[in-house]
């Protein structure tokens, strides 16, 4: 049983990831959007994102253009499913707490999922970097941090040269 819900979660957590990246297949929700074709590839991971309150429907997505931090940060909060709670902060010098994105990137932050930018000492920095697009890194440690896919006791068998 708890493999079966280590998968399903996985699955959720991986449409997720596919959103953020910009990946995916065909959907009859997502070409509600005037610039999403009916079979692009990215569109079952929209029609999931849409259906899921991940994504506003709009008449434009900008499939083309790279999400920002914020956007990440409001779709991986949509997506965890939490009422927002930015009762905790500030956490981040560059998020002002007048802007939009200021709850989900907050309730991120009261969740462990965003902790900021580190100095090359490795301690944090107070800055989250909103308007910033987020690396490959960032992606899937948020992805990780959001949905509890850590390692627990097993060991990582991969190296990659350029990660610590």
């Amino acid at each position: 049983m708890k493999v079966l819900k280590k998968i399903l979660k996985s699955l959720d957590v991986i449409a997720l990831g596919l959103l953020i990246v910009g990946l995916s297949v065909l959907s009859p929700v997502a070409n509600a959007f005037s610039d999403v074709p009916y079979n692009a590839y990215y569109a079952d991971a929209l029609d999931w994102a849409i259906s899921e309150g991940v994504v506003d429907s709009r008449a434009m997505f900008y499939p083309a253009i790279p999400v920002k931090k914020v956007g990440m940060a409001k779709m991986t909060v949509e997506a965890m499913n939490v009422g927002l709670d930015s009762s905790l902060g500030p956490s981040f010098i560059d998020v002002p707490s007048n802007q939009w994105y200021y709850p989900y990137v907050e309730t991120g932050a009261a969740y462990g999922v965003f902790t900021g930018y580190t100095d090359y000492n490795g301690n944090l920095t107070g800055y989250f970097g909103p308007v910033n697009n987020p690396t490959r890194a960032e992606a899937i440690t948020t992805i990780m941090r959001a949905f509890g896919l850590g390692l627990e006791d097993e060991q990582c068998s991969v190296v990659f040269p350029d990660v610590d």
